[in-house]
């Protein structure tokens, strides 16, 4: 069998085609994982560093709602103790006024 020299320079032709090709492929592969290798150290860094912001914001949020926390049961207990001072100050008055009245129904009912 009998193979000119066209169809060996076509064959060879085709096959550095082909290397040529695979060789692109391959390098643009491995740009592409480069790439992703650096994109992945970058991310890392942001993540850490938005982790640290994170922290750093979450405390400040903790001291200020402890702040808050502690006014308002300051607030509640000032509150309370004057609640408590006018109920006192009622109940003398109801009692001052059951006093009063003798011939009428009673205000508070003996036990």
């Amino acid at each position: 069998m009998y193979v000119s020299t066209e169809v060996i320079a076509i064959v060879v032709s085709a096959f550095g085609l082909m290397v040529t090709l695979g060789g692109g492929i391959f390098a643009g592969f491995a740009w592409v994982v480069r790439q992703m290798g650096g994109l992945r150290t970058e991310l890392r860094g942001d993540i850490a560093e938005l982790r640290t912001e994170l922290r750093g914001d979450i405390a400040e949020l903790r001291t200020e709602l402890r702040g808050d926390i502690a006014e308002l049961r300051t607030e509640l207990r000032g509150d309370i103790a004057e609640l408590s001072a006018d109920m006192t100050a009622t109940k003398v008055t109801v009692a001052r006024l059951d006093g009063l009245v003798e011939g009428r129904q009673r205000l508070i009912l003996a036990r």
